[in-house]
């Protein structure tokens, strides 16, 4: 289906190598960076399955993804504009 994805926020949130096809991120806005891969090449798909396994630098650059997660989907994060909206809604009054 489509919508968010919770369970690329949750792998984030533990801070897990994410390996996915396009459409299992659609409505995640996710940077460049070496814990991320997004292809639907099933080759490169096979070769970040590798990578995750037997590179242990890549898994030290997974504190990154955490951050990432706790900077952008926590409730906080996510209402923030939602709360900015509604004080300029109210303060126009």
């Amino acid at each position: 289906g489509e919508g968010v994805k919770t369970k690329i926020i949750e792998a984030l949130a533990l801070g897990k190598v994410i390996i996915s096809t396009p459409k299992g991120i659609v409505g995640l806005k996710l940077p460049a960076a070496p814990w991320i891969t997004i292809t639907d090449d099933w080759e490169k798909f096979s070769d970040a399955c590798a990578r995750m396994l037997l590179d242990p630098n890549l898994l030290a650059h997974c504190h990154s993804a955490r951050a990432h997660a706790s900077s952008h989907f926590t409730w906080d994060a996510v209402l923030e504009p939602l709360d900015g909206f509604l004080q300029t809604v109210v303060g126009s009054k």
